[in-house]
């Protein structure tokens, strides 16, 4: 799956219910000091809104402590407004335009600078 990619061993973490993903998130390592955050969320996602809102704000706040992050940065798809405002909840801002970034499609750079 696409999570196989991204899963840096004690660099992710998963919220669940029951036995269902809700979702999961983590920092990938780019070089020292700079790593880029993701998430992904199930459609589970919606029944958990806040709560895993703040699961993923402590999850990522306790990575960047311990593993001295000073930039984390991410994209998010052009036309994905959810994205934007919750890249910026998470102390995000938004960098620029990267044209044709993946599947052919624009996202936009965020980066918080610790």
């Amino acid at each position: 799956s696409h999570l196989d990619g991204l899963e840096v061993p004690d660099m992710s973490f998963t919220a669940m219910d029951n036995d269902s993903i809700i979702c999961s998130g983590g920092i990938i390592p780019i070089w020292e000091g700079v790593f880029e955050g993701w998430v992904m969320a199930s459609n589970l996602i919606w029944q958990n809104k806040f709560s895993s809102a703040k699961i993923i704000k402590k999850g990522m706040n306790k990575l960047i402590k311990d593993y001295k992050v000073i930039r984390l940065q991410t994209a998010v798809k052009e036309n994905f407004t959810l994205g934007h405002r919750f890249a910026e909840w998470l102390g995000m801002k938004q960098e620029g335009l990267m044209e044709q970034y993946q599947n052919n499609e624009n996202y936009y750079r965020y980066a918080r600078i610790i």
